[in-house]
Order: structure tokens, then C-alpha cells, then sequence
């Protein structure tokens, strides 16, 4: 796309929503309302962003309406469905999007729960897929102030987020350490994204889980105001609790033997054939551009390319 014109199309998106904020008055609610609920044409990338800047106000307070006290970015991205995302299968292109309401929306619920006088902050960490949300299961958060529930895979979004609540007043702050492998991280994603349609692909997969390495060792290092819930749920079954310090030793290093597994899974389900070219095409990514791969896992990662791009002609 010619990058003139595509600047100049985000910056229309935005003047639009400038010019009904203008001249609509007392009509601007409505208006708003409508914008974010109607169908739009599809926009991706920084087109999207610039849609979430131009109605930030209308989307969060329409996230929270429902929201309670938990933020939940899987939840927010759903606000994104009226200009194209579908629920899993182009999460990639709502990123940015994404990144710039979450952000948004924490400073306004953080404000919100210290106004109200509940400065008791959980914040979730564990990597994608690994059983967060079970793990948690029994636990009361109804007097919490707030809750963050969300991967953060790499100690400076974890620490980010952290000294941000501490900032807005959050006095007892809570760590929630989930920790699974990433062969169950994988076979999990894949079968969740078989009942709602939000797939992770293998490239994200592997990076993400590797940016856990010593993120627990910091966290432990450098906050230790913080009260930390750890479990071990690499039986895939039980969250099993176990001390801070037993979190540090966590193994967050990909093996080639893990890559193999992972790609042999995806083969798997080529041959089941219970999911679409579309589907398999999002997990595999762009699984050739994978650093360091041993020759049998790039030969291996060559025949999934190759069978997943004859599957979608």
C-alpha cells in the first residue's frame, strides 16, 4: 500500500470521530455508541489503532459495563469485532490496537479501585495457555480492587505493570505465578481454539514461553513487597502450589526436542482434517523463519509449510 495514502487514512479515521465530537453536541453519546457497535469497514494494524484512539471513551466504558473488576485483554479485543477481528485467527493484526486500549483502560480502573478505597491489586502471570484462569478457580476476588488477568511473558511488562499500580496508590499487590510446559501450553491452545476460535501460532508460542527465562528470579529480586501465589500445573491437571523460590527454577528454555513436538502436533491435526486451511495456516505462522532449528525440525517444518499451503488452494 502506498504509505502516503495509508498515513492519511488513519489520520482520517481520527478526524472523523474529531469532527462528530465537534458539531454532534449533545448527540455525541449516541453517535459514539453506534460506531462502536455497528459494522465498519475492516481495518488492521495502525488503521486499527487509530479507530481505538479516536472512540477510547466510548469503548471503555462499554468494556465496562460488564468488566466488574477484572481486566481481561482476550475479553477487551472482542470490542475490535465491528472492524474485523474474529475472534482468534487475526488477533496479530489488533496488537497495536490493543496494546493502546488495554493501557488505557488500567490507568482507568486503577483510579477507579484507589478512589473507591480498595487498594488490594491481583495481577496474573503464567504463559499463554498454561491453566491460569483454572488454577485460580477457588479463589474469592470480590473484594479485590482490581484484577488483572493476562500472559505477561517477560519480566519488564510484569515489572511495568506492577510499579504502574503501585503508582496509582495500589498498596497490596498480588502475584498469581502459573507455570505449565509448553507442550501442554501448545495442546491446550490448539484444543481451546477448537471451541472459540482463538488459535496461537507456533512462532509466538516458542518466543513467548522463552521470554519467561528469570522472570521469576527478578521478580523475586526486585519486589518483594509483593505477596507471591505460585502453582506448577505441568501435569496439565492439578495447579500444584509451591514457593517463590521453587518458581525461580521453572524451566522456560525451548528445547529442539519441545520444537518437534510442537510441529508434530500441528501434523497431527493435518491429517485429523477437523481444522480449516485458514486454522492451520494460523497456527503454523510463519513457521520457517524460526531461529535454530535443527535440519530435522526445519525438514519438518518445510513439510507443514508445504502440505497446509496445497491444503488452502
Amino acid at each position: 500500500m502506498n504509505i502516503k495514502f495509508q498515513i492519511t487514512k488513519v489520520a482520517a479515521i481520527v478526524m472523523m470521530a474529531t469532527t462528530f465530537t465537534v458539531f454532534t453536541g449533545c448527540k455525541t453519546q449516541q453517535k459514539a455508541t453506534s460506531s462502536t457497535e455497528a459494522s465498519q469497514p475492516m481495518l488492521i494494524n495502525e488503521e486499527a489503532k487509530a479507530w481505538a484512539m479516536a472512540h477510547t471513551t466510548e469503548l471503555i466504558d462499554k468494556y465496562l459495563v460488564t468488566a466488574g473488576n477484572k481486566i481481561d485483554p482476550d475479553e477487551m479485543r472482542l470490542l475490535f469485532k465491528p472492524i474485523g477481528y474474529d475472534g482468534g485467527s487475526n488477533t496479530v493484526y489488533y496488537r497495536d490496537a490493543e496494546r493502546y486500549l488495554v493501557d488505557s483502560l488500567y490507568s482507568v480502573m486503577l483510579q477507579r479501585a484507589v478512589d473507591a478505597g480498595k487498594t488490594q491489586f491481583v495481577i496474573f502471570t503464567g504463559p499463554s495457555a498454561s491453566g491460569k484462569s483454572t488454577a485460580a478457580k477457588e479463589m474469592d476476588f470480590s473484594e479485590t480492587g482490581l484484577v488483572y488477568d493476562a500472559a505477561f511473558n517477560s519480566y519488564k511488562k510484569l515489572a511495568g505493570a506492577i510499579k504502574k499500580a503501585e503508582r496509582y496508590g495500589m498498596k497490596e499487590i498480588r502475584l498469581i505465578a502459573v507455570y505449565n510446559t509448553i507442550r501442554n501450553c501448545f495442546k491446550n491452545s490448539v484444543e481451546r481454539g477448537k471451541k472459540n476460535g482463538r488459535f496461537i501460532h507456533i512462532p509466538y508460542m516458542i518466543e513467548s514461553f522463552g521470554n519467561n527465562i528469570h522472570k521469576m528470579e527478578l521478580m523475586k529480586q526486585n519486589f518483594p513487597e509483593v505477596e507471591y501465589f505460585c502453582f506448577d500445573k505441568s501435569d496439565n491437571v492439578h495447579a500444584k502450589p509451591v514457593t517463590i523460590d521453587e518458581a525461580c527454577k521453572w524451566n522456560f528454555h525451548v528445547s529442539q526436542d519441545d520444537i518437534t513436538y510442537l510441529f508434530n502436533v500441528l501434523r497431527d491435526e493435518i491429517d485429523k482434517g477437523d481444522l480449516t486451511p485458514h486454522q492451520l495456516a494460523y497456527i503454523k505462522g510463519d513457521i520457517l523463519s524460526i531461529k535454530g532449528l535443527s535440519d530435522s525440525n526445519r525438514a519438518l517444518a518445510q513439510e507443514i509449510d508445504r502440505r497446509i499451503r496445497e491444503m488452502a488452494r
